[in-house]
């Protein structure tokens, strides 16, 4: 758990963001949670957490950016659009006008099963299957004529079947060979743990279990990004985590506690990557 939340419904019920919290419902043998969002355009940085989660986009918006964690999309969020959020993975959207989605919390033990997904963490996409089992369920949480558990597990697990083949079929059958999706989540869980201190190729190649020269390039081809630009972007995303969460520590200090050098270098990294100054992101979290 991050910040005491147990999963991302948690946090959207307790956390920073509950007064946009519409409905929160929990469903089957594993208590799957639940829940529909609505929010006006802005910045909604969400911490990590074990589970992944699914958006279904109920009403998209004409201009938005999403990244978690695999780089950053830019595009027009269409209503149906599914986006897919890796298990401990910092996420950061921005989206420009008002918009709701419903979100499931996919269980923590079913986690294995989005290892062909890597290509789906990427960008939204679509599916009328898969889009189909989350209003299924969501349905059948609040049924009064309920199917019972067993057939809610069932469509638990032809969701997550589902991803792990779109997932399968969007990945090239010639494609570059890359590291597994168990090996990026625990090379996310260092990072994030590490990203303060003077993080070296080699200690990342030794949690990957291959050479510093070969792992250059399986990163690459996994993320689309070099590991130095992957390790930024979580020392980004923490200090923005921060900056919203921990009003008792200064700019100064969270840049350094995040691995800057100096207030300054924080924020020519901080303005390129989000647009904005850490100033900024303060006052406008701040006012939430």
């Amino acid at each position: 758990m991050e910040g005491g939340f147990a999963d991302h419904a948690d946090f959207y019920a307790r956390g920073p963001y509950r007064r946009f919290m519409q409905e929160r419902r929990v469903v089957g043998s594993n208590s799957v949670a639940a829940f529909w969002a609505e929010q006006p355009a802005g910045n909604y940085p969400d911490p990590a957490f074990q589970n992944a989660l699914l958006y279904l986009s109920l009403k998209g918006a004409r201009e938005a950016a999403f990244d978690w964690g695999a780089g950053r999309w830019r595009g027009r969020w269409r209503a149906g659009d599914l986006t897919l959020v890796p298990p401990q993975s910092h996420s950061d959207v921005t989206l420009c006008e008002r918009h709701s989605f419903l979100a499931i919390c996919l269980p923590d033990d079913l986690v294995g099963d989005l290892e062909p997904c890597g290509s789906l963490f990427a960008a939204p996409f679509r599916d009328d299957l898969a889009a189909e089992l989350c209003r299924t369920l969501w349905a059948e949480a609040a049924s009064t004529h309920q199917h019972g558990r067993l057939f809610v597990d069932h469509a638990i697990g032809c969701l997550m079947a589902r991803l792990g083949a779109l997932g399968q079929h969007r990945c090239p059958r010639n494609s570059q060979p890359m590291l597994s999706a168990r090996v990026m989540r625990e090379l996310r869980e260092y990072i994030e743990t590490h990203c303060g201190e003077d993080l070296a190729i080699a200690d990342l190649a030794v949690i990957a279990g291959c050479r510093s020269s070969r792992f250059n390039d399986l990163f690459r081809n996994t993320t689309g990004t070099s590991p130095y630009r992957f390790v930024v972007r979580a020392r980004l995303d923490r200090a923005r985590h921060l900056l919203a969460t921990d009003r008792g520590r200064s700019i100064s200090e969270i840049a350094t506690d995040c691995g800057f050098s100096s207030q300054s270098h924080l924020t020519g990294a901080y303005q390129k990557a989000f647009g904005e100054t850490p100033g900024w992101t303060r006052r406008v979290m701040a006012g939430r």
